[in-house]
């Protein structure tokens, strides 16, 4: 069955071999399919400290209320000097 987003899992992988997962609330996602935020983006501010050193892959899925997980979109980043 397909349902709207719930939450997101943000995993952020290096290539040092460390992940750091964080679980991110969708916003609205308790509000009616008619309310604003029902479809508002959802952010997720990170401390820089927080993340692993060196290159980055950040992936970002979906996961409905039955905990059914889309299909993820990721972006790499270079956090080396």
């Amino acid at each position: 069955p397909q349902a709207r987003v719930f939450t997101f899992r943000i995993e952020i992988s290096s290539d040092t071999g460390e992940t750091v997962t964080k679980h991110v609330a969708a916003k609205g996602f308790n509000r009616s399919l008619e309310h604003a935020d029902a479809s508002a983006v959802t952010s997720c501010p990170l401390a820089f400290d927080v993340l692993p050193a060196g290159r980055l892959t950040f992936s970002v899925t979906p996961v409905n209320c039955f905990g059914e997980a889309g299909r993820p979109l990721r972006k790499e980043y270079d956090r080396r000097p």
